[in-house]
């Protein structure tokens, strides 16, 4: 398939709008995350790909913030990504806890927040950081696609925070 000729990429808003464009005809195929995809498969729909299976790094999410902000506030920063990260460690670590928030939190049934646990959980990455390797996996495609050069990380990820908050909490034995 040409890209730029056998397909059309359309912008068109939610998961759930992306489902229901599906459902309906509007498109052929589109992006699907949780607990959208579940609900397509059950519909009857076929995954065509899944981005954890195959291994392809797509960043579900991030902390960002303004330098201001981390200049002025390091210390609301630091305690927002502190809590961010015994979130993410409680999550990992506590599956029957973490499935009880998730199906709170995503209105949806427990059975399906534990089919979506389960296919999140190997996706997850240690202490929340992306590895060198992660990051430069995630950057390659973006800078082949438009830079045409070698991706260079430091710019776009910066975890030395995220990992003195980790070294602090394995060094006060914290357990979610």
């Amino acid at each position: 398939m040409d890209e730029n000729r056998d397909v059309a990429v359309l912008a068109i808003g939610t998961t759930a709008t992306r489902l229901g464009a599906l459902s309906t005809g509007v498109v052929d195929a589109a992006m699907m995350t949780f607990p959208h995809n579940i609900t397509a498969a059950q519909a009857g729909f076929r995954e065509l790909v899944s981005f954890i299976a195959s291994d392809i790094i797509q960043l579900q999410g991030a902390i960002v913030t303004r330098e201001a902000l981390l200049n002025t506030q390091p210390d609301v920063v630091e305690k927002f990504l502190r809590a961010t990260i015994k979130g993410i460690i409680y999550y990992s670590t506590n599956r029957s806890g973490a499935i009880q928030i998730l199906a709170r939190d995503v209105k949806t049934q427990e059975s399906l927040a534990a089919k979506i646990y389960d296919l999140v959980k190997p996706a997850l990455t240690p202490e929340s950081i992306l590895s060198d390797d992660l990051q430069k996996r995630v950057m390659t495609p973006l800078w082949e696609r438009v830079a045409k050069r070698d991706p260079s990380t430091a710019r776009f990820f910066d975890f030395a925070l995220a990992r003195k908050i980790n070294g602090e909490l394995k060094v006060e034995g914290w357990k979610p």
